[in-house]
């Protein structure tokens, strides 16, 4: 009997060492992407803060517009989204603006179930001259039916970045 517990302790012992053996040596691996995509430190590399700043006033304005959307309305992500817009883009909308306005604006008649930042584009501001001072996100929207696409036109004011317009994306 002590043989056996012996032996059934060696084993034990023996499958430890091997998985100790495993678990060291290959934390120092690191998964690699399929070929032709980049790593996901690549990706967070090579988004700069401005495109950061630009990217998460489009996601905020799209993520309060469908919280201030019925079935359950939330008056402060419409406060929020409107918050996000310029003088300019305000004027196309009422002085008691809804979620309706907002989807006009976007040019929809639905909330997407979801969207994607694609790409974004700088250009000169002229009228401030501020350099990089426009920018024009393509944003696709994703409906069951398909997805559509829209042009959403920012500009800096002082640090932070606001929508002045927002289009359908030309081909």
């Amino acid at each position: 009997m002590k043989k056996n517990n012996l032996l059934f302790a060696g084993i034990l012992l023996l499958i430890l060492a091997g998985g100790l053996v495993v678990v060291f040596t290959s934390k120092d691996k690191v998964e690699k992407a399929p070929a032709g995509q980049p790593d996901e430190e690549e990706i967070v590399e090579e988004i700069s803060p401005e495109d950061r700043q630009v990217a998460m006033t489009v996601r905020s304005f799209l993520d309060n517009f469908v919280r201030s959307a019925p079935p359950e309305p939330n008056p402060n992500s419409l406060s929020v989204a409107v918050s996000l817009l310029s003088e300019g883009a305000k004027k196309g909308i009422s002085a008691e603006p809804t979620s309706g306005d907002l989807a006009k604006l976007i040019g929809v008649q639905d909330v997407p179930r979801g969207y994607e930042v694609d790409k974004i584009n700088y250009k000169n501001n002229a009228a401030s001259g501020v350099e990089n001072g426009l920018a024009e996100v393509d944003v696709v929207l994703e409906y069951s039916g398909g997805d559509t696409e829209r042009l959403f036109l920012l500009s800096k004011s002082e640090d932070s970045w606001q929508i002045d317009g927002i289009q359908p994306k030309e081909d």
